[in-house]
């Protein structure tokens, strides 16, 4: 098992009991280590750019906050994207839908893929929804890492946009 991974399900954790745990990927994703640590592996088992890996979260996450809970539970999401997800359901919508539901929501993310809908979220609803930002925990990853995984995010949470080429 990779430490990294052991690292960040610590973080998300926090030393609590955890009910559920799902991470989702392309084919890339190596399932071993996230199996070995109790986490339901999804993947797009198809060659080419991932579809619907978000899809697949976003149900799992709204399936599990759909009922109030007692006592209180808390939905931990691991991502800091937080784009329309192309007019379907999309990771704030999740955070909206668990907060009315009662739920406490903490979205945990490397502060460069950290969108700005997060931030305004906690700031409306402090005390319910938290932003902790897994740099506290593991570096973040290389870059080349990290362009592969999504596009970057600029400080305003704005996707950052590569400088158009000059003509040669």
């Amino acid at each position: 098992m990779s430490s990294t991974q052991a690292a960040i399900d610590a973080y998300l954790a926090a030393g609590r009991a955890v009910a559920e745990r799902h991470v989702a990927g392309s084919r890339r994703l190596d399932p071993a280590p996230w199996r070995a640590l109790g986490y339901t592996v999804h993947r797009d088992a198809r060659r080419g750019p991932e579809a619907h890996v978000d899809d697949v979260l976003i149900a799992q996450a709204l399936n599990a906050a759909r009922v109030s809970r007692a006592p209180r539970r808390t939905l931990v999401l691991a991502t800091g994207d937080g784009n329309g997800n192309g007019g379907r359901a999309s990771y704030p919508q999740v955070v909206e839908a668990a907060l009315d539901r009662g739920w406490a929501v903490e979205v945990v993310a490397w502060r460069f893929k950290l969108h700005r809908a997060y931030g305004r979220l906690a700031a409306r609803r402090p005390g319910d929804c938290a932003v902790r930002l897994l740099d506290d925990a593991v570096p973040p990853p290389p870059r080349s890492w990290a362009e592969e995984i999504g596009p970057r995010l600029d400080a305003k949470g704005e996707v950052a946009r590569p400088p158009t080429p000059e003509p040669q």
